[in-house]
């Protein structure tokens, strides 16, 4: 926020007089983003901007009319944000991470840097569709730099405890990038 704010601010426009924000917090409770982002909707914004996928996803079903940006969004395709990269349609448009492109670079980096790593684990949320899209093309590519590819979908923190301790001694692990 403090670099919108700042970027705002260079382009001549003050808070409080030009523009107010109304930024709101979830505190990682992700059965409360649907209701938020219901709830800000209907304070009838000029703009809605949206961090991280969970709350993208919330508010594109909260909306049709309000433009959204997002930030911090692994990959809009997967996350049905947008109808394709280069035309997003609707409302929705931000900056993303490229974690699906990405992710054979980042697997053939961990290759190099560790050589003797045989099997990788991509654990994800189940519910994060950029992270889902990621593993599938890691699944893709692992055969290809011989690894042994372990998706694994959590839900809930107590899950993803149990699936890192199941994590060996030389074994990779590609967390999901926003």
């Amino acid at each position: 926020m403090a670099g919108l704010k700042a970027g705002l601010r260079a382009l001549g426009l003050e808070e409080g007089r030009d523009v107010t924000f109304d930024i709101r917090f979830t505190r990682g409770r992700l059965e409360e983003v649907p209701v938020l982002a219901a709830s800000l909707v209907g304070t009838r914004p000029d703009l809605l901007v949206a961090m991280q996928e969970f709350s993208a996803r919330a508010i594109r079903l909260a909306t049709s009319k309000i433009p959204v940006v997002f930030v911090e969004v692994g990959d809009p395709f997967a996350a049905d944000l947008v109808a394709s990269i280069p035309r997003p349609g609707g409302n929705v448009t931000g900056v993303y991470s490229l974690v699906t492109e990405l992710t054979p670079k980042r697997l053939e980096i961990l290759k190099a840097t560790f050589p003797g790593v045989r099997r990788v684990w991509a654990v994800y949320h189940t519910d994060d569709l950029s992270s889902r899209a990621a593993a599938r093309k890691a699944q893709e590519v692992s055969a290809v730099l011989k690894l042994d590819l372990v998706a694994q979908a959590v839900r809930t923190s107590e899950e993803l405890v149990s699936q890192l301790k199941m994590l060996r001694a030389g074994d990779g692990l590609l967390s999901p990038p926003v």
